[in-house]
This record gives structure tokens, sequence and C-alpha cells, in this order.
């Protein structure tokens, strides 16, 4: 390519002028900068613009020294705007970009209304900065991304987003500066994202997912479609080299393309690096039958060439964070124990004996699952260890086999230790007809077999463990809103009452200074709407038809100890609001979950957020699950283990100690996690730290908020409506529907 001398001489003018000369203070540096811009038109301002940027970003320093020079630059692109009458949405890119540098370097506003707000200033990223002014394309995404970021760390006094959590949870905006791409995706905790995006229209992500090294001995990579937890494609099925999978065109400028063919259909990623956005396309034949454009939320496409027998980095991959699930495969129920799991890596299928019972009752049953998700049960039903149709013994070798014979059927399965190799053999008429290997995940039978030599069962689990699940928030749409302000204020001013003891019985109607010398219970009264009602499994009292009913089903919602009992005839008998003694009444506002706790739509009002497991059924076995491994021997505390799960509202690090800066062992996100005791709370870096139990038994550490931890299941859960400052409860449940 041939460089005209006069090109040449301008880009050595514009790289010698991104450094103040010798002596210079930083502030005339940057004053120096904006000079000759107040002296350009046309395309000449736009060319200082941009190299504006550059020096804005190698000057570096604190903001103070840009602000004289960014109220020029503000000026001076509200008058090319002028000139050129160019609307703020046709300003070239890089102009919009030193823009919105200027207005967050000053806090003001433009003559044109721009002022600086995140959003706008995350929109301008987005668009990839990109001009062609000095020839091949170029993006000045990073000279923005410097500047702004040196700019958020001067302005919040921390130089990095960890800890914000709750309230303080980092905006989109602060993600981008720091490079946090947590966005879901398919891939698991310990795997390569190359690249990911979301499918709005059907509400599935695509990921294309790999192994955390390009060893060509251990490299595979992977396409997925679907919902974590429920893939509806992965490419290749099985966990291959990308080298024979997969093929990588690397653009002249700013991206790149993936392609790969499962069977009659081909597909293709064209990812650009300057705007994070992707194109994919799928085929069959020159029929186009799928194709969607989107915005990329990892794009590392880039780090893939390791992985496609090219040169690669191990170093610049992007790691899913997460502790690593080592949890064995199985197929058993999460209500029994797996005395033995094997898996066939050529299909897929997990192979498994199931125990269940204990003592002379102590029951057991072969178990495969396939990867279509067909299973088999031999027998039907589980057989006693002990009984006929099952044995188990050691083989010639020494090591422990289980059998299963139904009529002229037999099944063998063997391998003691996890990692090497087990089988499964079926005999069918004294005659073998097929032999299955399989990579053992875990084993007890050996234990088995010396319990049973003993004439008793061995436990085979006794681990804390429980199954993860995903909780969801009521309402309408399922949605979290910010809690109504007036509904705090409230909700403060009733617990510092009842803080007070002004909700104990004989206390209710004694006048309150803070109340304008009002009574705690006339007050909370007040509050009741017209209509307010309770839902309760016992129905009627709950009722509010009239306002004696009204009455009736705010004391029996917020009810303490006191002298009614309101399910007595003697309750039932009461049919004015002058036959009860207000005096006698002790109420409680502890359902109120504190100030700030998210609300959910609930018809004209709202409802404080509880849990709900996505998969109620599934949640119930959650808690069988923990009942098993927490006491393996005796009588679950049943009460004990529902009221220690808790669902978590947001992501939260879980961390090996009480500290903002230890090590992270896990994330909890929109889940159920068990708190051991949670009450029990400790102190460190401006946060409460509670300890927690994850999904494997380890523990660990969570600083989530109050407002951020829900109760599961929706007693207690309290509804109101807002009109200004008015606030009227509506209803609060007390046992279910």
């Amino acid at each position: 390519m041939r460089v005209s001398k006069a090109a040449l001489v301008a880009s050595i003018v514009t790289l010698s002028s991104l450094f103040p000369a010798f002596g210079q203070t930083l502030e005339d540096a940057v004053d120096q900068s904006v000079v000759e811009l107040q002296e350009l038109t046309g395309d000449a301002f736009i060319d200082e613009a941009e190299t504006i940027l550059m020096r804005w970003d190698e000057l570096g320093g604190n903001s103070s020294a840009y602000f004289d020079a960014a109220e020029i630059v503000i000026a001076e692109i509200d008058e090319f705007m002028a000139d050129t009458q160019a609307v703020q949405e046709a300003l070239p890119v890089p102009l919009g970009a030193l823009q919105m540098i200027a207005l967050n370097y000053t806090g003001t506003a433009s003559a044109t209304g721009q002022t600086f707000n995140p959003e706008d200033a995350l929109a301008v990223y987005d668009t990839g900065i990109v001009t062609s002014r000095m020839g091949p394309p170029m993006s000045f995404r990073g000279e923005y991304q410097r500047i702004m970021k040196r700019i958020w760390i001067e302005t919040w006094g921390r130089s990095n987003l960890d800890g914000m959590v709750g309230e303080e949870a980092p905006s989109d905006y602060a993600k981008m500066l720091f490079d946090v791409f947590d966005a879901p995706s398919l891939c698991e905790p310990g795997e390569a994202v190359f690249w990911s995006c979301q499918d709005e229209d059907r509400s599935r992500l695509l990921s294309v997912c790999g192994s955390p090294t390009s060893a060509a001995d251990a490299s595979w990579v992977q396409y997925r479609v679907g919902k974590p937890g429920a893939l509806e494609l992965s490419y290749p099925e099985a966990r291959m080299s990308g080298a024979d999978m997969f093929e990588r065109e690397i653009w002249r400028y700013g991206g790149s393309t993936l392609r790969f063919s499962n069977g009659e259909f081909a597909y293709s990623i064209d990812a650009d690096s300057f705007t994070d956005t992707a194109d994919i396309s799928v085929k069959r034949g020159e029929e186009e039958v799928f194709s969607l454009s989107c915005k990329t939320s990892h794009p590392f496409l880039d780090t893939i060439g390791g992985h496609l027998g090219e040169a690669g980095n191990d170093e610049a991959l992007t790691i899913i964070p997460g502790k690593v699930s080592d949890e064995p495969v199985t197929a058993c129920p999460a209500t029994v124990m797996t005395s033995w799991s094997c898996l066939d890596e050529s299909d897929g299928e997990v192979l498994s004996l199931c125990t269940s019972g204990e003592d002379d009752d102590r029951r057991i049953q072969f178990v495969s699952i396939a990867e279509n998700g067909d299973s088999r049960r031999v027998p039907e039903d589980p057989v006693l260890l002990s009984g006929e149709g099952f044995d188990l013994y050691a083989n010639s070798a020494g090591e422990a086999v289980a059998s299963f014979t139904l009529g002229n059927e037999e099944y063998y399965l063997s391998g003691d230790k996890p990692g090497e190799t087990g089988s499964m053999t079926y005999w069918r008429g004294g005659t073998p007809r097929f032999d299955k290997d399989c990579t053992v995940q875990s084993s007890a039978l050996p234990e088995l077999l010396s319990s049973r030599e003993n004439g008793q069962a061995a436990e085979t689990d006794t681990g804390f463990s429980y199954s993860p699940q995903p909780i969801l928030y009521g309402g309408d749409d399922g949605q979290l809103l910010p809690s109504p302000s007036a509904f705090d204020d409230v909700i403060r001013t009733l617990k510092g009452l009842e803080a007070g003891g002004y909700f104990e019985a004989g206390k209710g109607l004694t006048p309150v200074d803070s109340l304008g010398g009002e009574a705690a219970i006339p007050y909370a009264m007040g509050l009741r709407d017209e209509a307010f009602h309770c839902a309760a499994d016992h129905g009627g009292i709950c009722a509010a038809p009239d306002e004696i009913y009204n009455l009736k089903a705010f004391l029996v919602g917020f009810r303490d100890e006191g002298g009614i009992d309101w399910f007595s005839p003697e309750a039932a008998a009461i049919r004015t609001p002058e036959e009860i003694d207000l005096g006698d009444v002790a109420l409680t506002f502890s359902a109120l979950s504190p100030p700030g706790t998210p609300v959910v739509r609930y018809g004209d009002g709202f409802c404080q957020a509880r849990a709900y497991f996505e998969d109620w059924e599934a949640g119930n076995q959650m808690y069988y699950r923990a009942a098993e491994s927490l006491y393996p021997a005796g009588e679950p505390d049943w009460d004990w283990i529902w009221s220690s799960f808790y669902g978590v509202v947001g992501r939260y690090n879980v961390r090996a100690e009480p500290s903002a800066s230890a090590d992270v062992i896990g994330i909890a996100e929109n889940e159920a996690i068990h708190f051991p005791s949670f009450e029990s709370v400790t102190s460190a870096d401006g946060y409460d730290w509670r300890e927690v139990a994850l999904p494997d038994g380890t523990r660990g550490y969570i600083g989530a908020g109050l407002k951020d931890i829900l109760i599961i299941d929706d007693a207690g859960q309290v509804c109101a409506t807002v009109d200004g400052d008015e606030v009227r409860l509506t209803q609060i449940t007390i046992g279910g529907e």
C-alpha cells in the first residue's frame, strides 16, 4: 500500500500530539488538545475530535484537569451541529463519543439539551465507535471505555465492582467498563465460553462452549441451543475436538464467522467484534430455514483458535466462574441413595444401583437412563437387599458384583473404584447377550457386600447435599419491582412501634408521641383498605363483606398473643366493632418484610415478594434429599429443614470467609439456598454475612441483605395499594389459598 508524504506527516503530527511536552502540566496538555478544534469545521473538525479522544485516553489524570477543556468541546460540538444541521442521532459516532465523555467530565448539559446518563453512554459504546476516516475501519471503543472507567473510579471511590450487591448492584454500564460478562449462557461452571446470545422471541439462549484447555487430548467445542438444564440441541452431541467439527473465517476487519454442518443443515455465526452483534443463519441446501440477529453477551469468538487446531492462548480464555460440580452422575431419584453409578461415555447412558429403606427393609433396584431420556428399572419395584432375585458377591478378582435374576434374565453389574472401568452384562436363557463397558462414577458395592456379610446394610451416603432449585416470585408476570417509598415508610413505622412494645396486649391504646398522640392500634387499623381480607385455608373469617369481617380479618392476619382467641365461638359471636376490646389485643407485623424488599404486581396494587419454586415437586424432592443427608439414621426435623431454606433474589458471591476479599467458592442466583443458622450474623466490610451450605455441602458466607432473602411459600405475604402518600393494606396470606 502506498502512503502519501502528506498523510505520513499528518500521522506523525497526530502521534506526537498525544504526549505532553516536557514540564507541561496535565491541565495545560488537556487545554492544548482542544485549541485547534475551535478553528476547524467540517471533516477537519471530526478528525481533530478523534485525535482528542486518543489524547485524553493517553493523558489520564483526574476529572478536574478536564473541566475547562470539556466545556469547550461541548460548546464546539453544539456549534458543529448548528452549522451542519446534524441531529444527535446522525452525529459521526466518534464525535458523539467525545461529546458523551465531555458531558461526563462536566456534569452539565449542552446547549442542545444533551446530558450524561449511563444508558446513553452504554448505547454509544454499543455502536462500536467505528470510523473509516483514517483508512481501514478502526474502533475508538478502547479509548472511550478507559476514559469512562477512569471517571467512574474517581466518582465511586472504588477500583472494582466486587461486593456491589443489592441496591448497589452494578448497572450494565458499569459492567461494560469493567468487562463483566455475567449474562446467562449455556456454558457450565469451569467451561470456556466463546460466544453466546439470547433469542428473545423464543426465550432461549445460543452458546458456543468448550473445554478450559486447548490441549489436543482434552480439547472440545460444542454449540448449544435451549435453556439451562433443558437443551434443545447440542452439536456435536458428545464433547469432541472442535478441529474436526468447526471451521472459522477471520474477517479482515472486526469479526469472524464460525461454520459447521449438522446433518443436512449448514450453520453460520457471523460475529461482529466492533459492535458485539451477531447474525445466525441455518440453511438446508440453498433454503434458509432459520435466521437471527442478536446482541452478543459473551464476545470471545476470537479466543477459539486453539480449540480448532490453530495457534491459541489458553490464558485468554474466559472460563465461566462458580464451583464446578463434582457430584457423581446418577440415574437414582433424589429421594433414594446411589450405591453404584456408571456412565457409558459412548452413548451417554447412566447405569445405577439405587437403595432405599433401612435395616431389614433395605431395598435395591437397577435403574438406567439413556441420553434421550428413556429409562428402565430392574425389577419394576425394588427388592429386599437380603431377598430373592438379588445377589451380591465377590468375584475371583475380589471385586464386588451385584446381580439381578428375573425369570430367565440375569443382569450383572461390577466396578469398585470411581474413574475406572465398570461393566453391565445381560444374560438370557443362560447365554450372555451383550456387555456394556462404562466409567464408574461412584461405588459403595464393597461396603454393601461387607455389611451384607455382617448381616446388616451400610449407609452409602451421609454427606450433606440437596438439589439446587430456581425460584419465582409470583405476581402476574413474575417480575420484581421496587418497593414504593410510601409503603417502606409504613413498614418502618409499624416495625418501630412493635419494637417499642406498643402492640403488646394492654398497650395498643396508649398515645404515641411519634404518631402525634395517636395510639398504635388505631393507627394500624387506619391502614386497612375497605376490602381488606386474609387468604387462609380456613376461609370464612378472612372474608371482608362488611366492616366487622374486615376488622376481624385484620386482627386474625396480624394477631399476636392477647386475650382473644379469634377462632373461638366467643369471637365468632362478635357482631360489631364496639364489642371488641382493642385494649386486650396484641398485634405483630413480623409478616412484613424489611423496607426495600421487592414487590410484584397484583391487580391494582402489589404484594411483597415471596419465593416460589419454579418446579414445586422438584422443590419438595430437594427437602427430602437434604433430610436424608442431614439425618441418615433418624427422623428428620422437617419444620427446621423447611425454615432453613430461603430464596435468594439476584446474583451473589458465596465466599469462603465472611469477608468481601475472601475467595469466591460459588454463586447464588435466584435459587433456594440452605442457611444452617439464619439468625447467626457476622458483620464485616459493610455487610451482614450469613453462613450458607451449597448444594454439594460446601459451607460458605453470603452478604445478601434481608430484603433480597425471601421466605419460601406465600404464608405471611402482605399486599397493598399506594396513592401518593396514602397506603392501604389489602390482604395478608396466613396459610395458603
